[in-house]
């Protein structure tokens, strides 16, 4: 095998690993993006709904119906207050992290380790 064909397979091999790499990079951009539309979805609704609950909770303490502590134990027992932290959860559960150089889900990162 002569400088030169060894040179070529060189080139070949190179010009593969970084078509790979380009395409792994591009497909895990593209799920970032999805999630993070997702999320932005997900994170405008709940801001509604929090705005629309906060409405009912300043009222009540206007109306002086009930005492801060019976408001902020409905709060907790809302169901909209519950799904918020389930939200929240699974925000930082979708986030991307680094496990042995490799991007993974921070959710997949806990289960395979």
């Amino acid at each position: 095998m002569n400088l030169a064909t060894l040179i070529f397979i060189l080139i070949i091999y190179g010009g593969l690993l970084y078509s790979l790499y380009y395409s792994a990079a591009r497909k895990i951009a593209a799920e970032q993006k999805t999630i993070k539309n997702a999320l932005l979805r997900r994170i405008r609704h709940l801001n509604s709904q929090i705005k629309s609950l906060e409405t009912v909770v300043s009222n009540l303490k206007v109306s002086g119906d009930k005492t801060n502590d019976e408001v902020k134990s409905a709060k907790s027992q809302n169901p909209l207050a519950r799904m918020e932290e389930r939200y929240v959860a699974e925000i930082n559960a979708a986030e991307i992290v680094m496990v042995n150089g490799n991007p993974v889900r921070k959710a997949q990162a806990f289960k395979t380790n």
